[in-house]
């Protein structure tokens, strides 16, 4: 049996993967993962649109009430978070909803030589900034 969904100023916390998502059938209902088109600033000051939404952004989840959140629980059904979502810690949003382990990105983390680049980069702008200002 499929579970009602709504159409209207509701949020599906949702990771994008190669799977079929299980509210496909109702493609056309909603806006899937509107970040994507989104800069970060107008994700920042968005309104939530008269349709419903599919995303895993934490910043777009902060801007619905829990009430209006859904996330895929355990048994496979929609259901709302235990925390308030609305003007939430996007922390405990990619914690407790996304299943997140850290917020570090990988890259830091593999030490390899695309980490180099980075950090030899942002040493070059730091001295140059440091002859520009001294």
């Amino acid at each position: 049996m499929k579970q009602q969904l709504y159409l209207e100023r509701h949020c599906y916390l949702l990771m994008q993967g190669n799977w079929i998502h299980p509210i496909a059938y109702k493609r056309e209902s909603f806006l899937w993962y509107p970040e994507r088109a989104m800069r970060l600033t107008e994700q920042c000051m968005y309104e939530p649109f008269e349709k419903s939404i599919v995303t895993e952004n934490p910043w777009l989840v902060s801007l619905y009430p829990c009430e209006r959140v859904w996330v895929v629980g355990e048994n496979g059904q929609w259901e709302n978070p235990n925390i308030q979502t609305y003007a939430g810690n996007h922390t405990n949003i990619l914690y407790s909803l996304l299943n997140f382990t850290s917020c570090v990105p990988a890259m830091p983390l593999d030490g390899g030589e695309a980490m180099k680049k980075v950090i030899s980069n942002y040493e070059k702008r730091i001295t140059k900034a440091r002859k520009l200002y001294s």
